[in-house]
């Protein structure tokens, strides 16, 4: 019997060579039509209670919420005071987001 060497096989991995460019274009369109498609679809429902909530607690504004960021709570009186009562102009910071 022939005796087997203790060192391993070299391995054959090549090095990683440079990443593909990012596909900006339909990444782009994919984010304006999610955009687009939120806000064309935002009016056709009511308040959820969440979006409630969050104009209730904006009424009362805090440093810090137990179950939220202090961020959301100006958000929303921002748009109410924006655009009025538009549920639309309500949604519209989260649309945004949701796009990018």
């Amino acid at each position: 019997m022939a005796s087997r060497s203790a060192a391993a096989p070299p391995t054959s991995r090549a090095t990683p060579g440079p990443l593909p460019p990012l596909a900006r274009r339909p990444v782009a369109l994919t984010a304006a039509t999610l955009t687009a498609v939120l806000l064309a679809l935002s009016p056709r429902y009511g308040y959820h209670r969440d979006e409630l909530y969050f104009l209730a607690a904006g009424q009362r504004l805090a440093w810090g919420y137990s179950d939220q960021p202090p961020l959301t709570p100006v958000i929303a009186p921002a748009m109410t005071e924006l655009a009025g009562d538009s549920i639309v102009a309500l949604r519209l910071p989260s649309a945004l987001m949701a796009g990018t």
